[in-house]
């Protein structure tokens, strides 16, 4: 904003309990300027993440199968701990964590 856009209309310098307090009122009038916005279309789909309408493709990063050796290897290994001892909980954390 310039400084010729905006007046100040009033201002106001007041003393409460020991402390100082000032308030300005200022009057200004924006002036719009039009935006050149390009509108482009997204397609979000299963084989790829988006697909923009000009033709970029962004494709999936499919972080399940990335990850599922290491959860299968994880959930073996908590299947094989005795149920509630403190072996079969280390598991349980290690899944949870990976997942």
């Amino acid at each position: 904003m310039n400084k010729s856009e905006a007046t100040v209309q009033k201002i106001t310098i007041s003393r409460q309990a020991g402390d100082w307090y000032i308030s300005f009122s200022f009057e200004f009038h924006p002036h719009t300027i039009p935006k050149k916005t390009d509108v482009i279309g997204v397609d979000l789909g299963v084989k790829t993440l988006a697909t923009l309408s000009d033709g970029k493709v962004f494709p999936s990063i499919k972080p399940y199968r990335k990850a599922e050796k290491k959860l299968t290897k994880l959930q073996r290994q908590v299947s094989r701990k005795l149920k509630y001892s403190k072996n079969w909980y280390k598991a349980v954390i290690k899944l949870a964590i990976a997942a």
